[in-house]
């Protein structure tokens, strides 16, 4: 992970249970304008899981030295068949 980075994702948590994330701005012309993919799930694990996503996505806008990162596994997403 080197050079400039945007985070364009978004991530919103509520009461540490349900999750939404995805492209969307928190804008009208998001929902209505532009096409863009945001799921939420309700699910105590992967709350857990975005949260430290978070942090560590705010590590990273904050430090610009790859060297002191530390990774975090991806959201691993509950499979509902």
């Amino acid at each position: 992970m080197t050079g400039n980075r945007t985070l364009h994702e978004k991530l919103i948590l509520i009461d540490y249970e349900t999750v939404i994330f995805g492209s969307h701005n928190l804008a009208w012309s998001s929902i209505s304008s532009n096409c863009e993919l945001s799921a939420c799930v309700d699910d105590e694990d992967l709350a857990k899981q975005a949260e430290a996503l978070f942090w560590q996505r705010w590590k990273l806008a904050s430090d610009p030295d790859p060297t002191t990162w530390e990774l975090v596994t991806p959201l691993a997403l509950p499979f509902v068949p």
